[in-house]
């Protein structure tokens, strides 16, 4: 007996909201639902999922790294794709330098490399204010030259820095870390995360200097806010982060969920514990799909951990509890 070779099973949306339905008994083995029931099914997965983005579990598959690219005298960042500030995939991004001084007035840069330059893209050259002008490319790059869609606001010296991106970040639902990140050495060091409370017991928040130490994301709707300190006095660095991005919703019944496959029968059973009040599932059914919904819930969530060190160290606070050694019985 020979094994398939095949690991590429992944049931999609429609599939899903039928084996919950009949998990319910609410249509037969055979049967499958309605245009109204995969309606109501979709709506309550995509709604279950919203839940699951935070908590519970850490959803490792969803954790990506993301850039933001520091302003001068800025301290307070719009991360989503509709802020007015700058950030995008930490691995989808092009840094190069202008080869030839621009005046100001300039639309046409001489860079050093057009490589991942593309028409349309966002585009921030350094001006010799050590501030970011941000405009888009003008057509598509050629030879060593890029058109900004914009006249440059002051002069940009040979050597200063361009960056060119595509797409703009997605709104983080947290940021786990985060590292100032230099363009010219490619060298990253950790910056403290800090709390609400933290950053605004910050004496001067306007305290201007290179690089940032302290960062602090606040998940706001529909735009999340990303704080420094020190705020920056130049663009030398960008600030490098990692987040939990949000699990991507159905949209068609043909899709398959922005999670493990490990997930499947969490999904399953999740999705048929949310059909019970409407589908007047009997009391000793509806007790086991919950049973079992608790059940692969938790044998996902085991899963869903990437491994890392643990680190012990003495409590130092004076007010905690203390393990007092005495002499035994």
């Amino acid at each position: 007996m020979t094994s398939s070779g095949i690991s590429t099973f992944n049931p999609t949306l429609s599939e899903i909201i039928a084996q919950a339905y009949r998990e319910c008994g609410i249509i037969a083995r055979v049967e499958t639902p309605d245009p109204d029931q995969l309606i109501n099914g979709r709506f309550k997965l995509n709604l279950m999922l919203k839940e699951w983005m935070k908590t519970p579990g850490y959803h490792v598959w969803s954790t990506e790294q993301g850039i933001l690219f520091l302003q001068k005298s800025q301290r307070r960042y719009q991360l989503g794709s509709t802020g007015a500030d700058h950030a995008t995939d930490a691995f989808d991004f092009a840094s190069t330098t202008l080869t030839a001084a621009a005046a100001s007035g300039a639309t046409a840069l001489t860079v050093s490399s057009i490589t991942d330059i593309a028409a349309s893209d966002y585009l921030g050259i350094e001006l010799d204010s050590d501030e970011f002008q941000w405009t888009t490319v003008n057509g598509a790059p050629s030879g060593t030259t890029v058109t900004a869609a914009v006249a440059l606001t002051g002069a940009a010296a040979s050597g200063n820095r361009v960056i060119a991106y595509t797409t703009k970040l997605i709104r983080p639902l947290a940021v786990l870390n985060t590292r100032w990140f230099h363009y010219t050495d490619l060298t990253e060091q950790v910056v403290t995360t800090i709390s609400n409370a933290e950053y605004q017991e910050l004496p001067n928040k306007t305290t201007e200097s290179e690089p940032i130490i302290q960062a602090w994301y606040q998940p706001k709707i529909p735009l999340g806010i990303m704080s420094v300190w020190n705020t920056p006095s130049a663009v030398t660095y960008a600030a490098k982060f990692s987040y939990n991005r949000p699990i991507y919703d159905f949209t068609a019944n043909s899709e398959t969920a922005d999670v493990p496959i490990e997930w499947g029968n969490a999904l399953i059973f999740g999705l048929a514990a949310e059909l019970i009040p409407s589908g007047n599932v009997p009391l000793e059914r509806a007790e086991i799909i919950l049973k079992m919904a608790t059940a692969k819930l938790a044998t996902a969530m085991a899963g869903d951990r990437e491994p890392e060190s643990i680190y012990y160290q003495p409590d130092m606070d004076p007010g905690a509890h203390r393990i007092t050694y005495g002499q035994g019985r």
